[in-house]
């Protein structure tokens, strides 16, 4: 839920309306499009206007005892809580008092039953907040969604109401928005399906954990999220068409869910967990999607887990298909050859995946399934201290071709093996200079810049050069 008006990162203002003006009006209000409303609606179809039996009126006075008593259920505390119900419940006070004029708050109605609580208000497309999304239009709206009662919720509702919504009472909004917080993966996949893409990620003020920026256009074509985003719908859509009844889980970890990636050089990283072991011929359907996908324009590093293989936990784990683009010619030679069919499982084991599994259950995204923390499972300390053991000594051996991918995995590795803190390239970095010694510091800052401003052909203006990379590496290694 948003942080009304000035720590907010995706603008909603929560201005209420007044009852006496339908808050559907305020867009035609705004100078939107004299097209015929539902006309503009795109993928919402008008049958829906016709076929459910939602209703959606402005919330009344003698309702707040209702809506606070939704709110207190625990599946809504789970999402709604601190300064976000606090500033809900300012702004449903100015709505019901006639103080505000938006955002507006609704009640739907199931059967002529109250059944959820909305709200909704304007966005400004100009906002810099905003600058990941691609408007349709000047008419934007944001939209908070709240199943009332635990009976009403698992019974497939929300995508019917959400559309109904759209339809019936936002004819003139150019665009939706909408921010789930990123481990609430209920609701991103109800959100999926009504249209909404993922176009960013960020930090809420109001709840300082990663939330999803979602948009969809409501006058018709396909919302644009950033290119990395983008990559990653294509490629959940097609985990989700070809495992199809087996898919457990579909995270975004790495530098995209701390929140630190960087177009330049990062890669998409992402973990995928089935229920069983996947077959050859629905491997190579994922090898060809990843083909396709991978640096397209940014490289993706992914490995799908059989459930089977990772649990009992074992170390170094087994891996079902793994792809980076340091396997994209292997890939291509057997879709070629026809060697694919040979493709055994477990396809081998990986030492990283210790490390990236703890990861993941820290800091990771959900993108399809339950929680990483559900799904993946716990990892001895041992063995994530192997794994990372095992990552530096690859990346000394290599450290004239990228030194600053070492200082930096230094630094948070140290950060791991002194205090146990799980961080980011970035954050290790800031971390180790005010821990690690002040004769690593030139090289962690200028490694810091580089990783920030820039990608791995600037490794070479590193001032420390590779040996001083290697020479912290070291010192972390000594001390693990």
């Amino acid at each position: 839920m948003s942080d009304i008006g000035k720590v907010r990162r995706v603008v909603r203002l929560h201005r209420a309306f007044r009852s006496s003006i339908h808050p559907s009006e305020i867009f035609r209000k705004v100078g939107s499009p004299s097209a015929p409303p539902l006309a503009q609606l795109g993928r919402v179809s008008y049958a829906l206007r016709v076929m459910t039996s939602f209703e959606f009126h402005p919330a009344k006075p003698e309702q707040k005892r209702l809506i606070l008593k939704w709110l207190a259920r625990p599946h809504v505390t789970e999402w709604l809580h601190g300064d976000g119900y606090r500033n809900t419940i300012v702004s449903l006070d100015g709505f019901l008092s006639g103080r505000t004029a938006d955002p507006a708050h609704w009640i739907a109605y199931l059967d002529g039953r109250p059944i959820a609580y909305l709200i909704t208000s304007r966005v400004d497309p100009t906002d810099e907040r905003y600058a990941a999304v691609a408007f349709a239009g000047d008419t934007g709206v944001s939209i908070d969604v709240f199943i009332g009662d635990t009976a009403d919720t698992g019974h497939g509702h929300g995508t019917a109401l959400i559309r109904a919504f759209l339809a019936q009472c936002l004819p003139d909004a150019s665009d939706a928005v909408i921010d789930p917080e990123a481990s609430n993966a209920r609701a991103v996949h109800v959100y999926r399906k009504v249209g909404f893409r993922i176009v960013d990620t960020f930090i809420a003020p109001w709840h300082p954990v990663p939330h999803f920026l979602m948009h969809t256009p409501l006058t018709g074509g396909l919302p644009t999220p950033s290119p990395a985003w983008a990559q990653i719908e294509t490629l959940l859509s097609g985990f989700e068409r070809i495992l199809a009844g087996t898919l457990a889980g579909v995270y975004v970890h790495g530098s995209l869910a701390f929140g630190c990636f960087n177009p330049a050089s990062s890669d998409i990283d992402l973990l995928v967990v089935t229920e069983r072991r996947i077959t050859p011929s629905e491997k190579r359907a994922l090898v060809e999607e990843l083909l396709g996908v991978s640096l397209s324009p940014h490289p993706v590093e992914i490995s799908f887990l059989a459930a089977s293989d990772i649990a009992p936990w074992r170390h170094p784990a087994p891996y079902d298909l793994h792809f980076s683009e340091d396997w994209r010619e292997r890939y291509r030679k057997a879709l070629s050859d026809g060697s694919w069919a040979g493709w055994s499982s477990p396809a081998g084991t990986d030492d990283d995946l210790a490390a990236h599994i703890v990861v993941t259950r820290e800091t990771g995204l959900t993108l399809h399934g339950r929680p990483p923390v559900l799904v993946l499972p716990e990892v001895p300390y041992e063995d994530v201290a192997a794994s990372i053991r095992s990552d530096l000594a690859w990346a000394i051996d290599r450290a004239a071709e990228n030194p600053v991918y070492l200082v930096l995995n230094a630094c948070r590795a140290s950060a791991f093996f002194t205090e146990r803190k799980i961080l980011s390239k970035r954050d290790g970095a800031r971390w180790a200079l005010g821990s690690m010694p002040t004769e690593f510091h030139d090289a962690i800052r200028a490694a810091a810049r580089l990783y920030d401003g820039g990608g791995v052909a600037e490794n070479g203006a590193m001032r420390a050069g590779p040996e001083n990379a290697v020479e912290i590496a070291k010192y972390v290694l000594a001390r693990a």
